[in-house]
């Protein structure tokens, strides 16, 4: 990337990096993040999109687009609207990105936590989000409702259960078959509209909500986009044409991985949560070929013995974020993994 040609104050006092370059910068549009993505998807027909290593459900793009639009138009014909918020709770699930690019094409707003969370935390998120409706999983029905009961009888408006659940309304279920959109807004702005929003790990006191609106995940599509178009081909270090995923895409780091993924027409690989030997299976047998990790992950695959006892030989990439690692476990996980493959970190 160039470097910065000056630093200049804008009009509230922050500091402006301006850069020179060849080329333009790259346009943002003004549109709805998940339509966005839906044309691309589009394009990537029958590739398989998605593998749920638990239940080892696959989708191909075809029947993640369409569950895309049956999400939106059940929402939609329910009554979910612009400023709504929509709380969803999944383990894995094959259909996750068709639950959260739904209630973005709505118009509403996504809450993406993990399945297992206790009642209190779930009481936190929604307080902070407002949230009135829910896509859940079964195992959680009772903590869902437990925690509603906290915030009163009219809090929840309406919830959906993923999976067999009898006598609850499933997820799909209002409308089948969409082949399009429905319109939601004439007047919609991308830099105002929340599209989602993720919690911090709550390391440093209660969880913290951050908002993402539709324009800043358009900006980072494009700027990933641009960054890529602009490097020789043997800088490019995104070799993702199956990215094996530890956890459900419940961060912002996950889910942008996962939608620069699907943007290009790779697999992702999604796991519960990482067990060391469970993911050196998946590794193993998806023969994945681009490792999303945290810090944790990395110093448990060094200090294991049983790392070594799989074949790794697919994977050319990996990523690590979300927290600082210290040099000695990069440099072993270097020498112990990358070492013996190749890859880049």
């Amino acid at each position: 990337m160039s470097n910065p040609n000056s630093i200049e104050q804008d009009a509230q006092g922050g500091r402006v990096l301006k850069y020179e370059d060849t080329l333009p910068p790259p346009c943002i549009p003004n549109r709805n993040f998940a339509s966005f993505m839906l044309e691309i998807i589009a394009q990537h027909g029958k590739r398989v999109a998605v593998v749920d290593t638990v239940s080892e459900e696959t989708c191909t793009y075809d029947d993640l687009r369409r569950a895309i639009l049956n999400t939106q138009n059940s929402l939609i014909n329910v009554g979910l609207r612009k400023g709504d918020v929509v709380i969803i709770l999944p383990e894995t699930y094959c259909y996750y990105y068709a639950l959260l690019l739904g209630v973005m094409l709505s118009g509403a707003t996504a809450v993406s936590c993990r399945a297992y969370m206790t009642k209190e935390e779930l009481v936190h998120r929604l307080r902070v989000t407002g949230a009135k409706w829910v896509i859940t999983v079964e195992c959680a029905v009772n903590n869902v409702e437990a925690a509603f009961q906290d915030l009163g009888p009219d809090h929840l408006k309406k919830m959906w259960i993923i999976g067999k659940a009898s006598g609850k309304d499933l997820i799909f279920a209002e409308t089948k078959n969409s082949n399009k959109a429905m319109a939601v807004d004439n007047n919609f702005d991308a830099a105002t509209t929340c599209a989602l929003m993720f919690f911090s790990s709550g390391t440093t006191g209660l969880p913290k909500g951050v908002e993402l609106s539709h324009k800043s995940l358009l900006a980072y599509y494009q700027m990933y986009r641009y960054w890529e178009e602009t490097q020789q081909t043997s800088q490019r270090n995104f070799c993702g044409s199956v990215t094996l995923l530890p956890f459900p895409p419940v961060s912002a780091y996950s889910f942008m991985i996962s939608m620069h993924v699907l943007c290009n027409g790779y697999k992702a690989v999604i796991l519960k949560d990482f067990l060391i030997r469970e993911y050196l299976q998946a590794i193993e047998r998806y023969k994945a070929t681009y490792l999303v990790m945290v810090p944790h992950m990395i110093k448990e695959l060094v200090a294991s013995p049983i790392t070594e006892k799989f074949d790794l030989t697919s994977v050319v990439s990996a990523s690590t974020a979300s927290a600082p690692i210290d040099s000695a476990n990069l440099d072993s996980f270097k020498k112990k993994v990358c070492g013996k493959i190749g890859i880049k970190i």
